[in-house]
């Protein structure tokens, strides 16, 4: 009796240490996790304030993320690059943070995965800061997020399959993008509860 209860501790112990091993590998890697975003909202912070907004850009950031249920990293990202390639336009904050919203509704609506969303954002963004979306920058758009090319034809006045045309003639301006993403005809509320997850 006395060995198995010795056994039956020595079982607990052992069980007990691997737990507290797993917690601690969970913890540390959460610990990283943590130090790794910290780092990345402080690049944000900085070309926030580079651009003179960071005093509220970032909180809005934040609640957008919060409402559409995307991280804060993504957004925050997806707001950077826009800044940096609408800086000669004049965009208003508020317009660029309706464009943003916009863009991750039309993604979600069009059944976009997060790495398509990412991809077709960063050649958007290319784009806007060359003054024209076409060529490479184009195609990725209309893979990747082709809400958003509909949204420009739209704003164009054309059918989709002439986009390609108009841009090969740079008459996708960056103010046209703009425009064409600050109205769309579908609100985040409007899309089916799985897609607003």
């Amino acid at each position: 009796q006395y060995a198995f209860n010795r056994m039956r501790r020595v079982a607990q112990l052992c069980a007990s240490a691997f737990i507290n091993v797993g917690t601690l590998r969970q913890l540390g890697r959460l610990a990283v996790s943590i130090e790794a975003a910290e780092d990345k909202m402080s690049l944000v912070i900085a070309r926030f304030r580079q651009f003179g907004r960071e005093s509220n850009t970032l909180q809005q950031v934040y609640q957008l993320s919060q409402r559409l249920g995307t991280s804060l990293d993504e957004t925050a990202s997806g707001m950077t690059r826009l800044l940096v390639a609408t800086k000669s336009l004049g965009t208003s904050q508020k317009d660029l943070l309706k464009v943003q919203e916009n863009i991750i509704v039309l993604a979600r609506a069009g059944g976009t995965s997060t790495e398509e969303l990412v991809g077709g954002m960063r050649q958007l963004s290319q784009g806007l800061a060359s003054g024209r979306l076409q060529g490479e920058e184009l195609r990725s758009v209309l893979e990747n997020i082709p809400l958003v090319a509909l949204e420009i034809a739209d704003e164009l006045d054309v059918p989709i399959g002439k986009i390609r045309e108009l841009a090969a003639e740079g008459k996708i301006t960056g103010d046209v993008v703009i425009n064409a993403l600050k109205e769309i005809g579908i609100n985040f509320e409007d899309l089916p509860q799985t897609f607003a997850q």
